[in-house]
């Protein structure tokens, strides 16, 4: 299990986040069981691993669930078979705090996509010049009218038509971020969250690895 997960996290084609969580969790329950083994060498090393662990699940398990949830070949699939074996009767609550962090994010990105689109507006307003509507016709009354009814039509995100759509096809030659670059049209603000996400990469180690494996050299441009 530690030499398949190393081997994918230490990879030098850097996968993206999304294949990290299952993972992770496999980990986490491997742990959990080994803690009831009858071997006392066994408990007392996964006793002092849990430890360890923990602390890093805590903070990491999150983002990773995320990362999950933005593979439009699993959404929530992952998350919905993990989670209640991970969490157990806490898992409702669980899948529920994780919803409403990715709720805020989409929402945190939302309010600088239209700011973003103010500033777009406001320059192309600038440089365009356009006649101004005459007194007494009912455009403003339309633009009120137009504004309600969108504030209306739109109550659902980028997140819910996303989650709705029906699972893509699990297949091994599937390219993640191909996939976000073609559908960013149809999700903007999915889209820019998994620009952010996807690249983070799950350990730096690799690339320190390199300097090692190169060997101490010293000249005029490192040391």
């Amino acid at each position: 299990m530690f030499f398949d997960a190393t081997e994918l996290f230490l990879g030098t084609k850097y996968p993206t986040i999304n294949l990290f969580f299952s993972t992770i969790c496999d980990i986490k329950l491997a742990i959990d069981g080994w803690l009831l083994s009858d071997d006392n060498v066994v408990k007392t090393m996964t006793t002092n691993m849990k430890v360890k662990f923990e602390k890093y699940w805590d903070v990491m398990n999150c983002l990773l669930a995320i990362g999950s949830i933005l593979d439009p070949r699993y959404k929530m699939k992952t998350v919905q078979f993990y989670y209640p074996l991970v969490y157990g009767d806490m898992s409702s609550y669980e899948i529920e705090k994780l919803k409403k962090k990715l709720c805020d994010m989409v929402e945190e990105y939302e309010k600088k996509s239209k700011q973003s689109q103010k500033v777009k507006n406001s320059q192309s307003s600038s440089s365009l010049r356009s006649p101004l509507p005459k007194r007494g016709t009912y455009v403003d009354k339309f633009e009120m009218f137009m504004d309600s009814n969108t504030s209306i039509e739109h109550k659902k995100s980028d997140l819910d038509y996303y989650l709705e759509e029906p699972l893509f096809p699990r297949t091994s030659e599937f390219d993640i971020l191909c996939w976000w670059k073609t559908n960013g049209i149809k999700y903007p603000i999915l889209h820019d969250i998994a620009k952010d996400v996807l690249v983070i990469l799950v350990t730096t180690v690799a690339s320190k690895s390199t300097f090692s494996t190169s060997g101490r050299v010293l000249n005029a441009h490192r040391s």
